[in-house]
């Protein structure tokens, strides 16, 4: 059985509905080894949908069913495999590792129109073999985003030379730097830098390293970490969850068909509007209940909750008797707070201490 997708919620209040009864998400699964209380656990779970106003889809229930698959996965060896390969990628190598000081650093950045992404990294064992020690993304500002290529490079070194400075300034070794920029190997050469560059330059000099080039292909690492906060082009509109007109709840209840047939017994007043659905006096309480206590509606306020019933039904002093509902709701009363100051305390007058002495008290 299934559950519509207003109540996300309502898997959990289900998870201790009782023996034999498994709820995840929006699937309930009831399952008891005896037909006799199988039969009673199915009646009590459906009873207890139809007492908070919830709906299941025939089409997508099965009743006296020895297996059904449910939430649709079947775990195979081939799953099992799957996770335990999934496992000893987490616990093995390539996994980071900590930074130690007698190696030698080489830090790979790269630079992309919406972010900045960079790899610390040392030599271990094999000689050509770069181990993890640490990562770094970070989204561009709407300024940073302005500079050309060779100033988002750039600004990817200072930005990772200011994340790393307790591991990368005062190193023993010369550490190397990897841009898929060329031009940056020039950098300490230059003779004219804009004030921007200077201030960077200045920082640089606070550190031991070489900026050496590395051809994109090789960077993918640093690369896949800036492309991070790319967006996605997607075209067309997004689909909504739930159409127009199941803002409300379900439109098709049994409440709209007792309303018609009361119809023979009481018709529509002269001025009931000819697209709304006239609601005799003794079906007021369960339409307004239906819209202020549904799961779905959330207690809307007087306001709310009478646009809401106007969009379906209506009954002449409908207005007065959906604020007069919600003033003795006691889910909005208890919910409900003074934004009026608190009242002061009340002090006592002093004693006299002796006859004709008065005291002038002003609050």
């Amino acid at each position: 059985m299934r559950l519509c997708y207003d109540c996300g919620t309502c898997g959990e209040a289900f998870i201790n509905s009782g023996k034999g009864v498994i709820a995840y998400i929006d699937d309930i699964l009831v399952y008891l080894a005896s037909m006799e209380d199988h039969i009673h656990q199915v009646r009590e779970v459906l009873a207890r949908l139809q007492r908070h106003h919830l709906y299941v889809k025939l089409e997508k229930c099965e009743f006296h069913r020895t297996t059904v698959t449910f939430l649709g996965l079947t775990w195979t060896d081939q799953a099992w495999a799957a996770f335990q390969q999934l496992k000893t990628c987490f616990t093995t190598a390539p996994i980071l590792r900590h930074p130690d000081p007698d190696r030698p650093f080489v830090v790979e950045v790269d630079a992309s129109s919406s972010g900045l992404g960079a790899v610390l990294s040392q030599r271990h064992g094999d000689p050509g073999k770069l181990h993890p020690c640490a990562f770094y993304s970070q989204k561009l500002t709407a300024a940073e985003t302005n500079y050309d290529v060779g100033n988002r490079e750039l600004l990817a070194i200072k930005a990772v030379l200011e994340e790393w400075r307790h591991w990368l300034e005062g190193a023993r070794h010369l550490f190397q730097v990897l841009t898929d920029h060329r031009n940056l190997k020039y950098l300490c050469g230059a003779k004219c830098l804009n004030p921007r560059q200077a201030r960077w330059a200045l920082f640089f000099t606070h550190f031991l390293f070489m900026v050496s080039y590395c051809p994109g292909s090789k960077n993918s690492k640093a690369d896949a970490l800036s492309r991070q906060f790319e967006v996605a082009n997607e075209s067309g509109q997004p689909d909504l969850i739930l159409p127009a007109t199941a803002v409300l709840a379900p439109v098709q209840w049994d409440l709209v068909e007792e309303i018609r047939q009361a119809h023979a017994d009481e018709p529509p007043p002269a001025g009931c509007p000819p697209n709304k659905l006239f609601v005799p006096q003794q079906f007021w309480s369960q339409v307004m209940q239906w819209v202020h206590e549904a799961p779905s509606s959330g207690n809307p306020g007087t306001r709310r909750s009478t646009q809401l019933i106007r969009r379906q039904f209506w009954w002449p002093p409908l207005g007065s008797d959906v604020e007069g509902y919600v003033r003795q709701c006691p889910t909005c009363a208890q919910a409900w707070t003074s934004h009026q100051c608190p009242e002061g305390l009340l002090v006592p007058l002093p004693v006299p201490q002796r006859p004709g002495c008065t005291y002038l008290w002003i609050s």
